[in-house]
């Protein structure tokens, strides 16, 4: 019993095997195969070092550690600053967000000039004048006149008081043959003299607080060359610019002048008429009309004021402006007037806000709002054909007036008017269809058409005007409606390829010289004789004439 009784405590407190009783020996370091687990940082890595880790053998209770891996950068842009007139710029850098390391350190952005008009900076509103003018009292003791005195600057920036007086005028040789490229004029300027800036060979652009001598001026003063002058002088242009629709003045300006700046909303008729140099225009807010006439002839102009507050544009506004790309109707246009975009070689968008009452745009051709009337046709396109919006009833002056490009241009059913010039030097078109619904051809209509070689005229047509038809050189037969009561002078002139003419009786009135020059046409007149309305020099170039005839229309074809 006491033996069984120590063989127990024996196997409680030593380790030993159950078949043979030997006693099993623990694990040691030199004879362990460690286990690790629970691992405790004792270094951060960083970036660019490792850390350290360690852990105990949960079998022999053995320590050991290893290296934790480095982190690497975490790199970020940091941010550039824009410069301004006021503050330097940085140029963008990286850095480590972890560590703060700097691999590309940002570099400093020199300030950008001030841009200043009537003597403050439009960014920082900061106040600058050019040293060196000079300021004479005027006679009415309470305001000065500016000249260059001996201002250096390139660029010239006049002040609007002098003294704490306002600086009112510019004489007729305050700055004659300056050398300056930029030159702003202050809102307090009431008077700028004819010729004030005379053989300013240099001058880039120049900013403005009117158009011409002053804000109310009119008839020569009025318009943007007054203030050059009338004289020739080295590296000039001249402009040759209309102060209203009969009468026009040639000014000369600086070769080199391509933008004007206007502190005020009032560009006056013809303003910038003729000013071939000038490239772009603005004002200092929407202008509220455009005068007629005002960019007239202005073929380098490419930038235009703003016109989405103008309540109407008038005649001729941009009439052979070349370089204009698009133009931006606004919701208050109510009125465009004639010939407004007439020779815009280069127009190719015309966009009309949706909410206009007046007008709309389809694919960048301008419509009345009902769609009833068709005001122009962009001439900067290049295709070949052309389909008019169905609901279409009149097509107005000048509408597609010198598209080459056109050969073939469909014509809805209803269209009831062709005005004058309506399709005038369409060189390229060979034929055109007109709907039964038309009733009246304007005068000059197809005039100067040299490709056209087919006319078929309308069965409700009662009225071909004046020229309609003449120099159409390739048109061959004219075979006229029963419909058709009167035809205007010269309507078939210079008409050389015209072989066959078929006047039908229904035809009161004929004007003079109508196939002039047309000299191989052989007409055939229903009726029997020329009537009391007929011209005596309807058929000045004795053209046969077969009358009481009405042959097979087939036959003529």
């Amino acid at each position: 019993m006491k033996k069984n009784m120590l063989f127990i405590l024996l196997c409680i407190m030593l380790p030993l095997c159950v078949s043979c009783v030997e006693i099993i020996q623990p694990n040691t370091p030199e004879s362990c195969h460690c286990e690790y687990d629970n691992w405790t940082i004792e270094a951060e890595s960083t970036c660019t070092l490792d850390g350290v880790i360690s852990a105990t053998c949960k079998h022999c209770g053995k320590g050991t550690t290893k290296p934790l891996t480095a982190k690497g950068h975490t790199l970020n842009t940091i941010s550039g600053i824009s410069p301004t007139c006021t503050e330097e710029g940085l140029t963008e850098g990286t850095e480590c967000t972890v560590c703060n390391e700097v691999f590309v350190e940002p570099s400093i952005v020199e300030k950008t000039p001030h841009n200043y008009i009537n003597g403050i900076c439009v960014s920082c509103n900061s106040l600058y004048s050019s040293q060196g003018l000079e300021f004479i009292l005027n006679e009415d003791k309470q305001s000065y006149c500016v000249k260059i005195g001996d201002c250096k600057d390139s660029i010239v920036v006049i002040p609007e008081t002098y003294n704490e007086l306002p600086i009112t005028l510019i004489k007729s040789d305050s700055f004659n043959n300056c050398t300056f490229t930029k030159i702003s004029v202050p809102s307090s300027v009431l008077t700028i003299e004819n010729g004030a800036f005379y053989g300013c060979t240099k001058l880039e652009s120049i900013s403005l607080p009117f158009v011409g001598k002053s804000l109310d001026s009119t008839g020569k003063e009025s318009v943007f060359g007054y203030i050059f002058g009338d004289k020739e002088f080295s590296n000039s242009v001249s402009a040759k610019q209309a102060y209203s629709s009969l009468w026009a003045v040639t000014y000369y300006l600086p070769a080199s002048l391509t933008r004007v700046d206007l502190t005020n909303d009032k560009i006056p008729f013809g303003a910038f008429s003729g000013c071939s140099n000038i490239q772009s225009i603005s004002t200092a807010d929407s202008i509220q009309s455009v005068s007629g006439y005002a960019f007239l002839n202005c073929t380098a102009l490419k930038s235009i004021p703003d016109l989405s507050s103008a309540t109407s544009v008038g005649d001729c506004a941009f009439q052979n402006c070349t370089n204009l790309v698009n133009i931006s109707i606004g919701k208050p246009t109510k009125a465009i007037g004639d010939n407004v975009f007439l020779g815009c070689a280069s127009l190719t968008e015309i966009t009309v806000h949706p909410d206009n009452p007046t007008y709309k745009s389809i694919a960048n051709n301008l419509y009345s709002k009902d769609g009833k009337t068709f005001i122009y046709y962009s001439q900067g396109n290049t295709n070949e054909e052309f389909t008019l919006a169905d609901g279409v009833t009149s097509i107005v002056s000048y509408a597609f007036y010198g598209i080459t490009a056109l050969k073939r241009i469909n014509l809805p059913d209803g269209l009831e008017v062709i005005e004058s010039s309506a399709f005038r030097g369409c060189s390229s078109l060979i034929n055109i269809s007109l709907p039964n619904s038309v009733t009246k051809i304007g005068g000059s209509a197809f005039l100067g058409c040299e490709q056209l070689t087919t006319v078929v005229f309308s069965s409700s047509l009662t009225l071909i005007e004046s020229y309609a038809f003449q120099k159409c050189k390739a048109l061959t037969t004219v075979i006229l409606p029963n419909s058709l009561v009167e035809i205007g002078n010269y309507a078939f002139s210079v008409c050389s390829s015209l072989t066959k003419v078929y006047i039908p009786n229904s035809v009161e009135i004929i004007g003079e010289n109508v196939f002039w020059r047309s000299y191989d046409a052989i007409i055939y007149c229903e009726a029997s004789e020329a009537k009391e309305q007929w011209s005596m020099d309807w058929n000045p170039s004795n053209c046969d004439v077969f009358w009481s005839s009405k042959p097979d229309i087939g036959q003529l074809i």
